[in-house]
């Protein structure tokens, strides 16, 4: 059955070719895991924060990335691009 894995977290707030292999260490455990499962694609988004669902340790976290009140950095045009181009591959 085909299968494609997307995320969003903080480290894309700067959608940059850096940044994009740099996430992958985020995906890595899970593709070392299951290695006879391949994606046909990997989808790697900006996330969000929501400060107030938060507790005190994870905002320190957060902080400490350079975050520093609630943010969004989803690009819903990219994502849903991106699931239109997944949904041809799976089909």
């Amino acid at each position: 059955m085909p299968v494609a894995y997307f995320f969003g977290c903080a480290g894309l707030k700067e959608d940059t070719e850096e940044n994009q292999e740099g996430v992958l260490i985020y995906i890595n455990p899970v593709l070392t895991k299951y290695p006879d499962i391949v994606p046909v694609d990997i989808g790697r988004f900006g996330g969000g924060v929501d400060f107030s669902r938060l507790n005190a340790f994870e905002k320190m976290i957060i902080n400490f990335i350079g975050v520093t009140e609630s943010e969004d950095w989803r690009d819903w045009a990219k994502i849903g691009a991106w699931a239109e181009k997944v949904s041809g591959l799976i089909d």
